[in-house]
């Protein structure tokens, strides 16, 4: 079966859902990772999770055959405040109560940080932070299942879950029928360890392949010792090693320049990737 190619929806505009949609597929790709308040354009103000919303962004990417492959709700669900963490789930809750209402089966997030801006910080790396999470998680999760979704999850190595054996106890922790993983190979890789990068997709497939439902595509370089963004295939992942190791699962193009779109896509099928 071939794979579903799509983009982060908010890279291509901020757009009726119709129009989303037919500007999706006339660039060839067949789905998104839909953030609600950065690409649909919402007539008043804020996100209205209601049924005519829903019915107007499934309707718009079911003609145009666009699949949403994740629904975007990126919280911070590890925060120390109890206050803020409750409003964060709130918030999560009611998108997966919404997801689906528009076709979709995952609602993602990253793990948070102590930090509200969602930055590095020492505390992210302990215990106590593992802990709230795993709370969070299990909450979520509860939720999701009652909905008939799943929670979709992204390590990142400035976050709580911040490596594949963190993610791996988080899944033991909280369970896996009802988890999802949004596998973003550039978001494992730091100065440290991209040298070594097989080594992590290897460890990635080991202890939780079965699980990754959509894999990011970006790629990076190193400036003055700090990973830069690149085009895709022009820096230094190991994308043909990607490709060979993770066969399947949805691909998001993250942080794509429009105009790229064509030759990334022509890189992707000499893969087998498109």
């Amino acid at each position: 079966m071939k794979r579903v190619l799509g983009i982060r929806a908010h890279d291509v505009g901020c757009l009726p859902p119709c129009g989303l949609a037919e500007a999706v597929g006339a660039l060839g790709l067949s789905g998104v990772q839909l953030s609600l308040p950065k690409a649909i354009r919402w007539d008043g103000s804020g996100v209205r999770l209601t049924q005519q919303s829903a019915d107007e962004i499934r309707s718009g990417m079911a003609a145009c055959h666009v699949k949403i492959s994740v629904l975007s709700c990126y919280i911070n669900p590890s925060i120390p405040d109890s206050d803020l963490r409750a409003r964060e789930l709130e918030k999560f809750e009611s998108y997966l109560a919404f997801a689906p209402q528009v076709g979709a089966d995952i609602v993602g997030t990253e793990t948070g940080s102590f930090l509200a801006s969602c930055d590095d910080h020492p505390w992210n790396h302990g215990e106590e932070a593992f802990e709230i999470c795993v709370q969070s998680m299990r909450h979520l999760v509860r939720v999701a299942a009652a909905h008939g979704v799943h929670v979709g999850i992204e390590p990142v190595v400035r976050h709580v879950i911040d490596s594949p054996e963190k993610l791996d106890r988080l899944l033991d922790a909280v369970g896996r029928e009802h988890v999802r993983i949004i596998f973003d190979p550039v978001n494992l890789l730091t100065v440290e360890n991209h040298t070594v990068q097989r080594g992590v997709f290897d460890l990635v497939q080991r202890l939780f392949g079965d699980l990754i439902s959509v894999i990011h595509l970006k790629d990076f370089t190193i400036v003055d010792g700090v990973m830069t963004p690149v085009r895709l295939e022009t820096g230094l992942l190991d994308l043909p090693y990607l490709a060979a190791r993770f066969p399947v699962g949805d691909l998001v193009l993250d942080e794509v320049l429009l105009a790229d779109v064509p030759d990334i896509m022509k890189d992707l099928k000499k893969l087998g990737m498109e």
